[in-house]
């Protein structure tokens, strides 16, 4: 669990990632061969999505950043760019399983990859009912 001063910390659900790549992408074929796999990767465009805090507690998980990359704003439009085949990324499991089950998208085998660990944290200086309320419904969907 995180430890920043003046923030509190609850663990969340564990992201299922699936190193992702559009089927139609022309490298496609050569990353989903384990021969090939290791090599081509190092040439793919990495889909990024921006980190969204807002105070300095910055997180980054998946592929390594060398390379090339392609940022957006969000996991929609990271789907929708890895998708176009703009390059690859990691994607949460559950939001592309459509995807793969229709052939749009393959998953890759990433031995880069270890769980992704997800907090919801908060201010210490902010309290009351409805931050308790919050985080209690944050943590029974979640966690």
């Amino acid at each position: 669990m995180p430890v920043q001063k003046g923030y509190r910390a609850t663990p969340l659900l564990s992201a299922d990632l699936v190193l992702a790549i559009a089927t139609q992408h022309p490298l496609a074929k050569l990353a989903s061969t384990p021969e090939t796999q290791a090599a081509t990767l190092t040439n793919l465009r990495r889909v990024i999505a921006h980190d969204t805090s807002l105070d300095g507690i910055t997180r980054s998980a998946g592929l390594s950043s060398e390379g090339q990359r392609f940022y957006v704003q969000n996991m929609d439009q990271k789907v929708e760019a890895i998708l176009a085949g703009i390059g690859v990324g990691h994607l949460p499991r559950r939001r592309i399983q459509t995807h793969l089950d229709q052939g749009r998208l393959i998953g890759l085998d990433s031995n880069q990859t270890s769980p992704v660990e997800n907090f919801l944290a908060w201010k210490l200086g902010n309290k009351g009912k409805g931050l308790q309320s919050l985080t209690k419904q944050f943590t029974e969907a979640l966690g």
